[in-house]
């Protein structure tokens, strides 16, 4: 399986090994690659989005869910850890969800509201109130969390939000989404079970990759934008 080396983005190194149960461990490798990443307005993470397209295997890992788009711009030589970027458009809204693996998460620019619930959420009898978010917070740019294959949270997207997220190795046959209002669940095995759970679910056509990439370029922090870091004043 091919897979582009950068020898600038050292801080990749030796994420397979990475004991991705221990989440204090994950935090603090996650905040020295995020931080690395976004060194010298983030140029790393320009230098991988500008070579995404002609890096073999990624650009068949781009994908979409309703109006979020999402790029893979690494992955390790296994496939076991891949580093991606989101980008949701104000609106966006998903619905309570566990994942297959553990995964480190920063706000790049933009914001959302991020919603965390109970397990039981995801009982096919829970009630309306087990339903409910347990916690409710906005990440802002520059915050971040880390969460383990179990957690459960959704999210809706205050303005244009871009974020970068480090996903470890796949750990569980499955992820479950949850109908918030009537109950239904909807397993998810990835990319083949996305368009039956997640309608406006599928890949990327080449045009819209690259727009994405363009679109996602512009998004980052010191390009330009009104109040982004690093902007000129």
């Amino acid at each position: 399986m091919a897979t582009r080396q950068v020898d600038a983005l050292s801080p990749f190194a030796g994420l397979e090994s990475l004991a991705w149960g221990d989440l204090d461990q994950v935090r603090e490798r996650s905040d020295t690659l995020f931080d690395a990443l976004v060194q010298d307005d983030c140029q790393p993470l320009r230098k991988l989005l500008a070579a995404l397209a002609d890096t073999p295997g990624l650009p068949e890992l781009s994908g979409r869910v309703d109006s979020m788009r999402k790029l893979v711009v690494w992955r390790s030589p296994a496939d076991a850890v891949r580093l991606r970027l989101h980008l949701f458009t104000p609106g966006y809204q998903d619905r309570p969800h566990d994942h297959r693996f553990a995964f480190a998460t920063r706000i790049l620019s933009g914001a959302y509201v991020h919603r965390g619930y109970r397990r039981t959420v995801l009982d096919p009898d829970a009630s309306s109130a087990e339903r409910t978010a347990e916690s409710i917070r906005v990440e802002q740019e520059g915050s971040g969390y880390v969460m383990g294959p179990d957690a459960v949270h959704s999210l809706t997207a205050c303005r244009p939000t871009l974020t970068l997220m480090l996903r470890g190795p796949i750990v569980k046959r499955s992820a479950t989404i949850v109908e918030q209002a009537t109950g239904e669940h909807f397993q998810l095995r990835g990319a083949a079970d996305a368009s039956s759970a997640q309608p406006g679910a599928g890949r990327l056509e080449p045009v819209e990759l690259l727009a994405t990439v363009a679109e996602m370029s512009a998004a980052l922090p010191g390009s330009g934008r009104p109040g982004s870091r690093g902007a000129a004043s």
